[in-house]
């Protein structure tokens, strides 16, 4: 491993041991590729190469001169103190009313310290990777590098289906061996395909390549996430790819409308729709689930009337006006919004980290519950547990992110802000409709970011090439 990575353009370690460098960066590498795979498919469990790297990570930092520690944290004071504030909110919550105080520490520990352990991972990457004299190009190498172990997974995915569309003889539809959940695995099918997206966008309309990615290899990556991702054919990850395709194409073709005029910048947005339509096209024939969703929607919001999403067993699912019966999920998930919602007016300063909050919040405020532990929702879930306060300061922290990268993006022309802006977007997005403010989902969220926020400030320090022409 640590040969391999000798050869890698971009990383050359300038921090004694070099051998802690290499094996820190193959971690990080190795990291980035098992991150939605089950631990239960993994030879090891997921936590060992993520604290190894830190604690070598944290070990090398501390290696650096002091002036170079203090210049790579300065930045982010004010950052530091509102996640601060945060975490604070969050771990007083749940002491206040966990039963067992000594408990919930353990669970503060799984659930969010070890989130803002792998956020310092990520401001940590380029101080102590990104190789002198390579300047911007040598951080981008790194992301980039980063980027391609995540996209295995989706290459996997996409593998595996041919495999069993080949063995089976019919394409398998909404299936997935190898991450937790086809919830879980589309997260890291988006999430990989949000960054070439934004890269396809700065090449197509700012006339500018960021990923030192040829176009062969990034239009393969990308049509092989488009293909894992339908072949899984998730709802919610259709709507998150299309409201991607749909976000991406306004920051972008927003970023070149002074330049372009009308005709211009019509016809930008007008190719972005046209591939969301193509989208939204193809899940529609692909998934009948949609031809009954319309007539769900009304029947999952009178909940008073229609309690299935209750107890399926007392109270059996309503019918359609069609004479049909409403497909399960979209008429549960629609329901636990609302009831989630009403929760949290109920409950305003939250329950402390927890799996089974929304479960129990039901059975306490509407009775005997048997259908679900939380409401698949991850702002929901998120406020159940942390409280309107809690989720104020998280919606703030995505606000000083978007704000972050917009600045990036459209004041300096740094392309890593248009990446920034795409992550904190889509990820916020769907955590509307999935419950991903969790687990490895919320790791990854908070490692990228925080590479992306370093990235930006870097290249700019670095005075880049400008993104406008």
């Amino acid at each position: 491993m640590t040969r391999l990575l000798a050869w890698l353009p971009g990383f050359a370690p300038r921090i004694e041991p070099v051998w802690l460098s290499r094996l820190a960066w193959g971690l990080l590498l190795l990291l980035a590729f098992i991150w939605p795979i089950p631990n239960g498919q993994l030879p090891f469990h997921r936590n060992f190469p993520l604290l190894l790297s830190f604690f070598a990570m944290l070990y090398l930092f501390y290696r650096l001169p002091a002036d170079e520690r203090r210049a790579a944290l300065a930045p982010y004071r004010a950052l530091a103190w509102l996640l601060l504030l945060l975490s604070a909110w969050i771990l007083l919550t749940g002491l206040w009313h966990s039963p067992r105080q000594w408990g919930y520490l353990g669970t503060f520990n799984g659930k969010w310290l070890r989130v803002l352990q792998t956020g310092f991972m990520g401001l940590l990457v380029l101080p102590l990777f990104a190789a002198r004299g390579e300047g911007a190009l040598g951080a981008r190498r790194l992301f980039c590098y980063l980027l391609v172990a995540m996209w295995l997974v989706p290459l996997l995915q996409s593998l595996d289906v041919l495999w069993l569309w080949f063995k089976l003889g019919s394409l398998p539809w909404m299936q997935t061996r190898l991450g937790y959940s086809k919830m879980e695995m589309s997260v890291h099918i988006n999430l990989v395909a949000s960054f070439l997206f934004a890269e396809l966008a700065a090449r197509l309309v700012a006339g500018r390549r960021w990923l030192p990615l040829s176009w062969p290899v990034l239009l393969f990556m990308l049509a092989t996430c488009l293909f894992s991702g339908l072949a899984i054919a998730t709802r919610n990850a259709t709507i998150g790819l299309a409201g991607m395709v749909l976000s991406l194409t306004l920051m972008a073709v927003l970023f070149r409308a002074r330049d372009w005029g009308w005709a211009k910048t019509l016809g930008g947005l007008g190719a972005g729709l046209l591939l969301l339509a193509i989208v939204a096209g193809v899940s529609w024939q692909s998934d009948p689930r949609w031809k009954t969703f319309v007539q769900t929607v009304p029947l999952s919001l009178d909940t008073e009337r229609y309690q299935s999403w209750r107890d399926r067993e007392a109270f059996p699912l309503p019918a359609l006006p069609d004479g049909g019966v409403a497909e399960v999920s979209a008429y549960e998930r629609i329901a636990w919004i609302k009831i989630g919602s009403q929760l949290i007016l109920r409950e305003p300063l939250g329950q402390g980290i927890a799996g089974d909050n929304f479960h129990r919040l039901v059975e306490r405020y509407y009775g005997e519950s048997k259908t679900t532990s939380q409401s698949h929702s991850g702002v929901i879930n998120f406020a159940l547990a942390n409280g309107i306060p809690g989720l104020l300061l998280w919606l703030l922290l995505l606000g000083v992110l978007v704000y972050a990268g917009g600045r990036a993006f459209y004041r300096d022309g740094l392309v890593p802000g248009l990446f920034l802006m795409m992550l904190v977007l889509s990820y916020a997005g769907r955590s509307l409709i999935d419950d991903v403010l969790r687990d490895h989902m919320l790791e990854m969220f908070f490692f990228l970011a925080m590479l992306l926020l370093a990235l930006c400030r870097a290249e700019k320090a670095e005075a880049p090439l400008r993104v406008r022409a």
